[in-house]
């Protein structure tokens, strides 16, 4: 499954990054990680329905940019925040396996719209603008 997101990830990168100093090309990059939440939340959703555990998919996934946000504390603020919100969503869908109880998944995704609402004006004042229709 890592195969499949470096593609992804070297895109998201080169995208970002054109033309744009470190910093903001740090920000960039986890603003458009951000961007693509649904994704990352499809991924995990998908590998804890085929035995594995959404946690690990997320730690795949959105932990490995970890390594591209360098020294930048605002752009290490928001994949943070963003990271800590996906890790509990998927901390949740992996407890939801175990006891199916929708109540605790139902509450997961709307804390996690929740944060994701929050995280969207620090990438709006770093100067990343979302797509229209992202979510």
């Amino acid at each position: 499954m890592k195969h499949f997101f470096m593609p992804i990830l070297i895109s998201i990168g080169l995208l970002t990054s054109c033309g744009q100093d470190s910093v903001s090309g740090s920000s960039n990059f986890v603003c458009a990680s951000v961007e693509t939440y649904l994704d990352s939340k499809a991924f995990a959703l998908q590998s804890a329905a085929s035995g594995g555990s959404a946690e690990d998919s997320i730690d795949a996934t959105v932990g490995l940019l970890s390594q591209s946000v360098g020294d930048d504390s605002e752009a290490k603020f928001i994949f943070d925040k963003f990271l800590n919100s996906m890790k509990y969503w998927s901390q949740e869908v992996d407890s939801y396996v175990l006891t199916q109880n929708n109540g605790d998944l139902t509450n997961a995704s709307a804390e996690l719209e929740k944060q994701i609402d929050e995280i969207v004006p620090l990438c709006e004042a770093s100067g990343w603008t979302f797509r229209k229709g992202w979510r």
